[in-house]
């Protein structure tokens, strides 16, 4: 009789370890699924705000992320297709989406720099000028320097770079005019910069009297 309840005991003890096991293995699945859904909204946020910003500006990612984003996509699919998602799958898609934001993080700089950044520095000249309408012109442009600024606020950006153009045009700042008050910003200016057009200009914008020169070095 000892043995058989030893016997019948053991097999209760092992039922049960089994059932303990599948019981983790079931929350172990749970946390995968949790997390999988995580990575999921992230690959989500991504192309959302990428196809935001396309919208909003004329800004077109590089077929390499492209070619990126889709093969992304296609794992996300493969992976959700399964009877039981794999850790495994979620550490890939997480990785493919940090590789693709750190090259849209790239492009965009390099996009914002170029479509800005000559519009800054004449804005910067301007406001001396313009006053509060070019320094509010400049901050929008700025609020868009990091890939992750508001889809609402590169909107913005867009209209302001066209305000901007229209502000310059307004303003009548040809080239040699623009490197003249440069050149005065940087206390650099000389009697010799002081070309016909630069004079016509002044003369045009009453702004004799604002000018001042003195002896350099």
């Amino acid at each position: 009789m000892l043995i058989d309840l030893i016997e019948t005991n053991t097999a209760v003890v092992s039922d049960f370890k089994v059932r303990d096991e599948e019981a983790q293995k079931s929350s172990e699945q749970h946390n995968i699924d949790a997390n999988f859904t995580n990575a999921i909204n992230g690959v989500k946020q991504t192309v959302t705000h990428l196809c935001g910003v396309r919208e909003g500006a004329d800004f077109e990612e590089t077929q390499e992320v492209s070619k990126k984003i889709a093969e992304m996509l296609e794992t996300c699919k493969m992976a959700i297709a399964q009877r039981h998602v794999k850790a495994a799958d979620t550490a890939r898609i997480n990785g493919m989406n940090r590789e693709i934001n750190g090259a849209l993080v790239e492009e965009w700089k390099t996009y914002h720099t170029g479509k800005t950044s000559s519009i800054r520095e004449i804005l910067g000249i301007a406001r001396n000028l313009s006053g509060a309408e070019a320094t509010s012109l400049i901050s929008d442009i700025n609020a868009t320097a990091s890939w992750n600024a508001n889809v609402n606020d590169v909107i913005r950006m867009t209209e302001a770079l066209d305000e901007a153009n229209e502000l310059i045009g307004k303003l009548e700042l040809n080239d040699s005019i623009v490197e003249f008050l440069k050149k005065m910003m940087e206390h650099r200016a000389s009697l010799e910069d002081l070309t016909s057009d630069v004079l016509e200009w002044i003369e045009k914008e009453n702004l004799k009297k604002r000018i001042k020169l003195t002896f350099g070095q």
